[in-house]
């Protein structure tokens, strides 16, 4: 794990960053008692994933912003962090949180490039592109084993939503901010309350 760490610091501040990045992660007391040498459980071979996953995240980021980067690029990195994604689910069952900082993340870059006047179409399709390939290759695994209630409807009802919501708010990117966000988040707060009354099983996973 310490040569993704490293690759992900080296592009993000250079090679001296990735180093001490580097460093820091293999004195670190969780990856090290959680390894095949200690007490041995599926931490480290997530962690190993999700750096990688972390990786192609950047690279993605990157080339978004890179001037005269094909777009091909960008999406290529976005599914291969999708397969790292996928991988670190099919590997730890905690995986909502890496969802969760996705939609963040791309949360973010949205709001970010919709104030600087850029199209949000290519952020929002990378991340859509991410997040649904590991959804995707982890319901191979999570619905055919039972695990929809107990592990899997929450992560992919909030990837679902994420995704509906961050289309809307490209379909009024046109549109005044001032009117447009605050209309997506009450939009976004009456679904809420509806799935509160009608599916309550599914608010609860979709919250928790």
């Amino acid at each position: 794990t310490c040569v993704p760490v490293f690759l992900v610091a080296r592009e993000l501040y250079g090679k001296k960053a990735g180093v001490v990045a580097a460093l820091v992660f293999a004195f670190l007391a969780l990856p090290i008692s959680t390894s095949v040498f200690s007490s041995g459980t599926e931490y480290a071979l997530a962690a190993f994933l999700v750096a990688f996953m972390s990786l192609f995240l950047v690279k993605m980021v990157k080339a978004m912003d890179a001037e005269g980067e094909s777009r091909k690029s960008v999406y290529v990195n976005a599914v291969l962090a999708g397969v790292f994604l996928a991988l670190a689910a099919l590997t730890w069952n905690g995986f909502r949180i890496l969802l969760v900082l996705l939609i963040v993340a791309m949360v973010a870059q949205l709001l970010v490039d919709r104030f600087k006047g850029r199209d949000v179409t290519t952020a929002l399709v990378a991340y859509s592109v991410a997040m649904l390939v590991g959804v995707v290759v982890a319901a191979l695994y999570y619905v055919p084993a039972g695990l929809w209630d107990a592990v899997f409807s929450g992560p992919l009802l909030i990837t679902v939503v994420a995704i509906v919501f961050g289309f809307l708010f490209k379909a009024v990117q046109s549109k005044p901010w001032v009117v447009t966000i605050p209309a997506l988040v009450v939009v976004f707060i009456v679904f809420l309350a509806v799935m509160y009354f009608a599916v309550p099983d599914l608010f609860t996973a979709f919250v928790s």
